[in-house]
């Protein structure tokens, strides 16, 4: 079960920046025994971005980075941040290789997930082959994309995150942030988790974070759009 929505903050133009590109996500996991929501005692995860996207010259407000893929059997976010038509390539690929298939163990989706970054990846450089003699800034900068996925299986939470360059998926047992503003925004978050180690009151604390990082960064853009995904209350393994 997901829900989504945005933050209604006013929308500020920042400094132009040269790349299509979404500048912060963050993603965490409430453990709490009595989260404070409205279905009762589950464990969720709670992403949460900005919205700015910068193409050019021209800002645009709204840009929801992060998608729900629906597999047969349940669904999951994915949190992008970085050069959107790279992310936005990802995001479409996994929606492919995800429809009618079943979250089969707790590797199925992350497995997915990296077959599709895979599959981008490969594409950029049979494009680009002769072009490019910088492989590692090619990918690193001028094409850089982070992903966080994240998900439910067997009533258990995971959050991974990865990113195009290396394409290793690391486990995320608490909070991660990413993109360029990660930085500030992992700071808070240590700051909110030594302070609420549960993660009680889940979406003020991402929208919070979110908000401070706009505030701060360069190429952040209101509004702060936030979701989370808990265990189906079926217990059916998702």
């Amino acid at each position: 079960r997901l829900e989504i929505g945005f933050g209604t903050r006013p929308i500020f133009a920042k400094t132009k920046q040269r790349e299509a590109k979404v500048t912060i996500a963050i993603g965490f996991i409430n453990r709490s025994k009595t989260p404070k929501l409205v279905w009762g005692e589950l464990p969720v995860i709670i992403m949460a971005s900005d919205s700015q996207a910068t193409y050019g010259s021209t800002k645009r407000q709204n840009q929801n980075k992060i998608s729900v893929i629906d597999f047969k059997n349940g669904s999951i976010l994915v949190a992008q941040a970085g050069i959107v038509e790279v992310g936005d390539k990802v995001i479409e690929i996994m929606r492919r290789k995800a429809n009618g298939k079943m979250m089969e163990n707790d590797e199925t989706v992350k497995n997915v997930a990296k077959e599709s970054l895979a599959e981008v990846r490969a594409h950029l450089r049979e494009w680009n082959t002769g072009c490019v003699t910088d492989w590692q800034r090619f990918f690193w900068e001028e094409n850089f994309l982070e992903l966080m996925v994240g998900y439910f299986f067997d009533g258990k939470p995971h959050l991974w995150a990865t990113n195009i360059s290396r394409g290793i998926f690391t486990r995320v047992n608490s909070f991660e942030a990413i993109g360029t503003g990660k930085e500030l925004g992992h700071f808070l978050l240590k700051e909110f988790a030594q302070a609420i180690p549960n993660f009680d009151y889940g979406w003020p604390i991402a929208v919070s974070v979110i908000d401070k990082v706009i505030d701060n960064i360069d190429g952040c853009g209101s509004p702060a759009w936030a979701a989370h995904v808990v265990p189906n209350p079926k217990d059916d393994g998702i």
